[in-house]
């Protein structure tokens, strides 16, 4: 009975021969709150506003050229601070799947802004990639530095979600990108190396490569046109014959899995890497 009468408008008359209804909802200081005290509708709006920010920001950082990914993040930190606005009082709402689909609308398209990625690129990859903590994530810690945690605390709660659940969730998507870069919190908190359209394709794996252009059925075939192998990010990076006097002239002999390791190390060697992608994805057909 409550739940129903909660859904029905009412009306009051006033002694001055005007009327007051009542709304489904009501905006108070920038938060929307529903008649059953639930927060999609400022979810929704938060999302709506958050997309025509990022549409507008979108014009300063194409795919290829722009700013640097450093300076993305920091364009993209407006609309997250945007979408974040309030996330004490909708925070729980994250605990359900449809109210995380939501938020990662608009979230993920600060992501993919931020690393230059192709927009059918996995969310947890372009996550990583761009070095930007799963919204949920960015939520509680919010809420839990705004209930008196300490800072580096709360930081540090959200990086060891953030590492469980890249190294333990979706291992069916992005495992490519896992192999790369195994460790989210050293990668996030380098200070040298930036990413790009190039460096994101190969970290991705979505771009140009067979694998993937045959997987979107954009090409017919996803052999390697140098040596018939399967043309992934591994095999044209890593293996094939035709890039061997640039593989080692800038990289030497390293394998997926070390491959952090190496372009973590210094800057020398992230430069290294970076133009040997370069070279490799403007130099294949």
């Amino acid at each position: 009975m409550v739940a129903e009468s909660l859904k029905k408008k009412i009306t009051i008359r006033t002694g001055y021969n005007s009327t007051i209804t009542t709304k489904e909802a009501i905006k108070y200081l920038g938060i929307w709150i529903e008649r059953d005290i639930k927060m999609i509708k400022h979810l929704n709006e938060a999302v709506i506003a958050g997309e025509k920010r990022c549409m507008m920001l979108g014009k300063l950082m194409p795919n290829f050229g722009g700013p640097n990914s450093t300076t993305r993040r920091v364009l993209g930190s407006i609309i997250y601070s945007q979408l974040l606005y309030g996330a004490p009082v909708w925070c729980n709402m994250m605990n359900w799947q449809k109210y995380r689909t939501i938020m990662d609308k608009a979230s993920r398209k600060v992501t993919l802004r931020i690393c230059s990625g192709y927009r059918t690129m996995s969310t947890i990859a372009a996550e990583v990639i761009s070095g930007c903590p799963p919204f949920r994530l960015k939520a509680e810690e919010a809420v839990n530095v705004f209930n008196g945690m300490d800072k580096a605390i709360a930081k540090e709660m959200a990086f060891a979600k953030w590492q469980e659940r890249w190294v333990n969730e979706n291992q069916d998507k992005a495992s490519w990108t896992r192999r790369l870069i195994p460790d989210v919190r050293r990668w996030c908190e380098r200070r040298h190396g930036e990413v790009n359209f190039f460096l994101t394709q190969f970290l991705s794996g979505y771009g140009n490569f067979g694998s993937y252009l045959k997987r979107f059925k954009l090409k017919d075939t996803d052999r390697c046109s140098y040596c018939n192998e399967e043309d992934t990010p591994e095999h044209i990076v890593f293996r094939c014959q035709r890039f061997n006097a640039e593989r080692e002239s800038s990289i030497g002999v390293v394998e997926p899995e070390g491959l952090a390791d190496f372009i973590l190390s210094n800057p020398q060697n992230w430069s290294r890497m970076d133009n040997l992608v370069r070279v490799v994805m403007m130099t294949k057909v």
